[in-house]
């Protein structure tokens, strides 16, 4: 209990979140491997609007992105605009972070009522 407690703090600040898997032996103190899994991201969803490609998806606000289709580091975070606009009409994977479970999406931008192809503002994480 103390182990997820404890991730459940650093995830939020560090924006990243560690998996682990801690097996105890009930015929002594011996501990087993732990396997950890790391997921980065770089981004997260600020707004979303309802009914929108980006909400119809299944993105959230909150979500923390690992990848959006192949971006997946801040250094190329201006280049989801482009991405969004050379796909639109076809699906790009989305990896997202989301209350310590990764989700995969698929994210087909597309014009709607609302601004832009996505219906969603994604920040840089600081």
């Amino acid at each position: 209990m103390q182990v997820q407690g404890n991730l459940n703090l650093i995830n939020p600040l560090q924006h990243q979140f560690l998996l682990v898997f801690i097996t105890l032996s009930s015929c002594g103190p011996e501990l087993r491997a732990i396997p950890t899994a790391v997921h980065t991201t770089f981004s997260f969803v600020h707004t979303i609007e309802n009914d929108s490609p980006a909400y119809k998806a299944g993105l959230r606000v909150h979500d923390e992105i690992i990848s959006f289709g192949h971006i997946s580091s801040a250094k190329h975070f201006q280049d989801i605009a482009s991405l969004v606009k050379d796909k639109e009409g076809q699906s790009i994977p989305v990896k997202v972070l989301r209350e310590g479970q990764v989700i995969n999406l698929s994210l087909t931008p597309a014009r709607w009522q609302g601004k832009g192809l996505l219906g969603c503002h994604i920040l840089v994480n600081q």
